[in-house]
């Protein structure tokens, strides 16, 4: 008898448990799909769309979106929210992060890899603050990872406006920091009346967690007229690249005429200054993107006009050995909702083929609180007539971390 009422009271204590599991497991499961809208799907050729979500702390899961359909995998490696989940940032997650990027903010070498991060310090108080670098450096061997906060910059006045660009990599063993910055100060129509702009190279001692300036090249030493694009900054082989922005002095708006391609090339340890082949590559604005293949660089904006519904993306291409233009491309999207903001997400070309992740939201308003209503599409583009060869739609649950991953990357 005791043994009876003994499974009796295990079988009511275990089966509330299995319910809650299947109940969670049918709750937490996402009808992940991707709906086409224009054109074959077949043309996202070997490219994946990967979304990464955590559900609960325990669990992330990894969706792909593929030609062939969709799968979801549980309990992955989870990298940081703005880096693409490819095999090489899942091996590395211990020393990325949200502020760095892959292309231009991690040096390796047969020895190490690592990742330097720059931001300011603002505790020394009087007005005074330090910009620092902070670099998470892994033994190759051992996977041991160590961390180092490097002062850059000394005495810095907190009250003036201080905004820089930062590229690292190695050199013989040594870390290497190209740094790119603008003092400003006197806002006159929120556009500085002077402008002290500079790029400074820095070799970084780990052991003793100091810095040395070995290179300094003076962009501009007061005048509003020009200064160093902060959005834009590239590597590409042993060769650093910033923009020199030069403004229209006598309008409101401080329009751009003419942007200059300075070049550092790491190994000579000099500075080269090109004109570069278009009008501007960007305005000094956050609505762009721009990406490398082979020695081809692309500079893109984009708009979208609510009342046309179209969103409209130009392509500035430019050849790095030559300094010459190779491309101009423009391409119009014809968006589905109007009452949505369109901005491009990311973005990645490969063989003649330009990827495109488009991001809509529409905020609402209940009551006292706002709220966010979000969409994804991928589109596939032919760079050479500007077509659009497929578009569609990813639904399904809540859409984080969205990325363009090449196959050979997974």
């Amino acid at each position: 008898m005791k043994n009876k009422l003994s499974n009796i009271t295990l079988i009511l204590t275990i089966a509330p448990l299995i319910l809650i599991v299947l109940f969670l497991g049918f709750y937490n499961k996402k009808d992940y799909k991707l709906v086409d809208i224009d054109g074959n799907r077949q043309e996202l050729g070997d490219i994946s769309l990967i979304s990464h979500k955590r559900e609960g702390i325990y669990n992330t899961i990894e969706v792909e979106f593929t030609k062939d359909g969709v799968n979801s995998k549980k309990h992955v490696k989870e990298v940081p929210v703005g880096i693409p989940a490819t095999k090489y940032s899942k091996e590395n997650r211990d020393i990325l992060s949200n502020q760095v990027e892959n292309n231009k903010q991690v040096y390796k070498d047969d020895k190490s890899i690592g990742t330097v991060s720059v931001g300011m310090d603002y505790t020394n108080g009087s007005y005074k603050s330090r910009l620092i670098a902070t670099i998470k450096d892994k033994n190759l061997k051992t996977n041991r990872v160590k961390t180092y906060e490097i002062p850059i910059e000394t005495n810095l006045d907190s009250r003036i406006n201080y905004s820089y660009t930062d590229i690292s990599t190695k050199h013989n063993g040594d870390v290497y920091l190209i740094l790119g910055s603008n003092t400003e100060e006197d806002y006159r129509n929120d556009r500085p009346t002077s402008r002290k702009s500079c790029i400074k190279v820095y070799k970084l001692n780990l052991e003793n967690e100091s810095s040395q300036i070995i290179s300094n090249k003076v962009i501009n030493e007061g005048s509003d007229v020009s200064g160093i694009n902060t959005y834009i900054s590239l590597l590409n082989k042993d060769i650093a690249y910033m923009i020199k922005n030069n403004y229209d002095n006598t309008s409101e708006d401080g329009k751009v005429v003419k942007s200059e391609l300075i070049k550092y090339h790491i190994k000579e340890d000099y500075f080269e200054t090109v004109e570069m082949p278009f009008y501007s590559a960007n305005p000094d604005f956050a609505d762009y993107k721009y990406d490398i293949e082979g020695d081809e660089v692309s500079f893109i904006s984009y708009l979208y006009d609510k009342d046309s519904k179209e969103l409209n993306i130009d392509v500035l291409g430019m050849n790095l050995v030559d300094n010459k233009a190779s491309n101009k491309d423009h391409y119009t999207i014809e968006m589905k909702d109007k009452n949505f903001d369109y901005r491009l997400y990311d973005e990645i070309l490969v063989n003649n083929k330009r990827y495109m992740i488009i991001r809509a939201t529409k905020e609402t308003v209940e009551g006292s609180y706002y709220n966010t209503e979000e969409k994804n599409y991928i589109y596939v583009l032919d760079e050479k007539n500007n077509k659009v060869l497929y578009g569609g739609e990813i639904k399904g649950g809540d859409i984080v971390n969205l990325n363009l991953v090449k196959k050979e990357d997974l």
